[in-house]
């Protein structure tokens, strides 16, 4: 009886270690996990959430890459990459924006407050002509007298005039037709217009409706839509490290997509709410990397141009964008990817 009271004592000491062993291991690990939250550096990324461009961001937050990195990051949807800058500059947050080329160029025109730091992305088939099959519009010539909608000043209006320039025509060889991007499909529905200059998800959104009745000519090679990450210049100098830290959560969601596309195309198809057939369809037109090379400076540079002559702004002399273009960041994390020279 003795020594059955002794194993008896024995098994209870050996369970009171181990749950003790259990219970500080709980308490470390919760102690280590609030101390990490605590130090992760906060920011908000503003951007469109409409759109694929923004797959790295989604991707890096959905795998966890941002906390992983020491970030604590908030993707909030602003509208657009006007209204996202816009309230960068104004407010100070969000931190970061994720816009293309005509939002740097409209507000470079009235601040030099802020900077690009990394391309992420770019794409040749954003833009497209889509119209209706019922206005004799068989080739893109065919778009000569008729209306034709887009939003003024957009990426939109600009990618027209390119398009039609690649067919020996102008601007003013259609009617343009101004209007909100909301409304491109039942401006074409109701046949307010013959065509329009849209991109997704409003094409995708209008061939629902129409189906067979419409047609789309796409964009390829007349334009490439760079998409950047920008922060005021006080913010990129004075948290590189924060910023240095982002680009590698990015890296690695650029990492995992070209990995992993089909895990990446589900997680992106169900936070946007796309139809996962649509969004492959247009997967491959998106170029995912980090980058800083010679197309900003003359992306820029023309659509500057362009805003100037259609009197889209009040200027007539170009900004210096070799002012918004900041290196340094990118140079600690790829180095490889920075060709950019400022001459």
């Amino acid at each position: 009886m003795k020594n059955i009271a002794i194993d008896k004592l024995r098994i209870g000491l050996v369970i009171f270690v181990i749950l003790g062993i259990i219970i500080g291991a709980y308490f470390l690990y919760a102690n280590t996990e609030e101390t990490t939250l605590g130090n992760r550096a906060k920011i908000t990324i503003g951007i469109s959430v409409s759109n694929p461009y923004v797959t790295p961001l989604l991707i890096a937050e959905s795998k966890g890459f941002f906390k992983e990195e020491g970030l604590d990051v908030e993707i909030k949807d602003l509208g657009s990459g006007v209204i996202a800058l816009t309230e960068m500059l104004d407010e100070g947050s969000p931190e970061i924006v994720a816009p293309a080329n005509l939002p740097v160029v409209y507000k470079s025109f009235s601040s030099k407050d802020y900077a690009i730091f990394s391309g992420f992305g770019k794409n040749s088939n954003f833009n497209k002509i889509i119209v209706r099959e019922d206005r004799g519009i068989n080739n893109l010539v065919d778009l000569k007298g008729k209306k034709v909608g887009s939003v003024k000043g957009t990426t939109g209006h600009y990618f027209l005039g390119k398009f039609l320039n690649a067919y020996n025509l102008k601007i003013s060889d259609v009617e343009f037709v101004n209007i909100k991007a909301t409304d491109f499909t039942k401006s074409l529905v109701d046949g307010q217009v013959d065509a329009l200059s849209a991109w997704e998800p409003y094409i995708e959104d209008t061939k629902k409706v129409m189906g067979e009745d419409v047609r789309v000519f796409p964009s390829k090679n007349f334009l490439n839509e760079n998409f950047y990450f920008i922060s005021r210049k006080d913010f990129i100098k004075n948290n590189p490290d924060t910023l240095i830290k982002f680009l590698k959560a990015v890296e690695r969601g650029n990492q995992f997509i070209k990995e992993h596309p089909l895990e990446s195309i589900d997680i992106v198809s169900k936070r946007l709410d796309i139809n996962k057939l649509s969004l492959i369809s247009e997967w491959g037109d998106y170029k995912f990397d980090l980058f800083l090379d010679q197309t900003i400076l003359t992306s820029l540079e023309e659509q500057s141009n362009w805003a100037i002559e259609n009197r889209l702004v009040n200027a007539t002399k170009l900004p210096d964008y070799r002012d918004y273009i900041y290196t340094e960041i990118l140079n600690k994390v790829k180095p490889e990817s920075v060709t950019y020279n400022r001459g």
